[in-house]
């Protein structure tokens, strides 16, 4: 547990982990589908098999990863990732109020996180470098959900009336009343973020042009997608076939574009991501990174809206690397 975070009793899981250069170096091939991963994941990204057991489990790799590095937090090294919880989504009164109010579905994250990025960059200076003691405040800030409220009502506005155009467009797949309202409350998808995103932040400005998203490739579940996520993967990911994750940001020519892991590292280091925010797609749950330089440190914080802990997931494992070390996947 990181003694240093603990900005409010709200913040109930706050974990770091230092990891040296040499440790994050070493990568593991899969012995199920051969995908090279990131030492400090104890999962496949890809397929979740356990590392060196060729098995799938069954549970998450919580207890395999919080086993083989608990003793990593107090080692010495130059980078950091830590993860604080910010608020719990399913049990705050303010965003029930909203999802009540709102009709949407009870996992709110898809909203939430776009909602994180902005308010961070009214807390994180463009250099990304704060004290300590800055980034307990701001965390005391981040834990008021009546402040966060506005922006996650905009994100859940924005995409209501884009599912209701996309209905009133479409009449013959929703002939059914029931369809029409499995659609409206449907967990948010990623082009959604990528069109909000857009919508907001497409002329790029102070604001906009420090939030990213960090877009895993979801080609694997057109067998189950529907409706224009069907649609929108097709068009969007298939020239991104065989990778983990793309990104979804502000370019120099002032546009957000889509583009490789490969393509957006070039030209690229960790200090080019300093004071920047990365929605992230962890696969089943969305969050925030932001990118600091504490006290001298280099630091990817995991801002997190949901309890169980993710900053052992493969996303994050590899995003680290990616962020911090310009590694792509």
């Amino acid at each position: 547990i990181d003694s240093h975070l603990t900005a409010s009793p709200q913040i109930a899981l706050q974990r770091t982990y230092e990891m040296t250069q040499q440790e994050t170096n070493t990568q593991w091939s899969c012995d199920f589908c051969g995908t090279e991963n990131s030492a400090v994941t104890g999962c496949c990204m890809v397929c979740n098999t356990i590392r060196g057991s060729g098995k799938i489990p069954r549970v998450s790799s919580k207890k395999f990863f919080q086993e083989k590095f608990d003793g990593v937090a107090s080692r010495t090294g130059p980078e950091t990732m830590r993860e604080t919880l910010i608020i719990d989504q399913f049990k705050d009164p303010v965003l029930q109020t909203l999802i009540q109010q709102e009709g949407t579905c009870s996992a709110i994250c898809g909203y939430l996180s776009p909602a994180v990025a902005e308010e961070l960059c009214g807390f994180v200076p463009e250099d990304g470098k704060m004290t300590q003691a800055a980034v307990n405040q701001m965390l005391q800030n981040l834990c008021k959900p009546d402040q966060l409220a506005p922006k996650v009502l905009e994100v859940m506005r924005y995409i209501s009336s884009d599912r209701k155009k996309y209905i009133a467009a479409n009449p013959a797949d929703f002939s059914e009343g029931k369809e029409k309202a499995n659609y409206m409350k449907a967990w948010v998808a990623n082009y959604e973020i990528s069109d909000f995103l857009q919508h907001k932040w497409g002329a790029n400005n102070q604001a906009g042009s420090r939030i990213h998203f960090i877009r895993a490739v979801q080609l694997a579940e057109l067998v189950v997608a529907t409706h224009e996520e069907k649609q929108r993967i097709e068009e969007e990911e298939r020239k991104f076939e065989g990778d983990v994750f793309f990104m979804d940001g502000p370019s120099l020519d002032d546009n957000r574009k889509f583009v490789s892991c490969a393509e957006w590292l070039r030209n690229r280091n960790m200090e080019d991501n300093l004071g920047k925010m990365f929605i992230i797609d962890l696969k089943g749950h969305f969050a925030t990174f932001c990118m600091l330089e504490v006290d001298g440190a280099p630091t990817l914080l995991l801002i997190n809206t949901h309890e169980p802990l993710y900053i052992d997931n493969a996303m994050s494992a590899a995003s680290f690397d990616f962020l911090v070390h310009g590694k792509a996947p």
